[in-house]
């Protein structure tokens, strides 16, 4: 690509834990990036217009988990995060 920028996005899966799961919760970062929800749906953290060129670090020192009201079980849950670069966001 030339000078059509990219993206780099987010999608966190439902944390679950056997058969119990809940996507009523999120990751929120104290970078002030997008909150980045548990239900698979991308989130763009970081973006570069009329660029192709370029990097992208972050560090996270503080990731939050950010839950609903409710009741949960005393269980071990996981989620995936998955990350995404798409080069050419802002063809020309």
């Amino acid at each position: 690509t030339s000078g059509n920028g990219w993206t780099v996005s987010a999608a966190l899966t439902p944390f679950a834990s056997g058969s119990a799961q809940f996507s009523s919760a999120g990751i929120k970062f104290d970078t002030g990036l997008n909150q980045v929800n548990a239900d698979n749906t991308n989130v763009a953290i970081a973006t570069q217009a009329n660029d192709s060129t370029g990097y992208w670090t972050k560090a996270y020192p503080n990731i939050k988990m950010v839950l609903s009201s409710g009741v949960y079980g005393a269980k071990r849950y996981q989620a995936t995060m998955t990350y995404t670069l798409a080069a050419n966001v802002n063809p020309t």
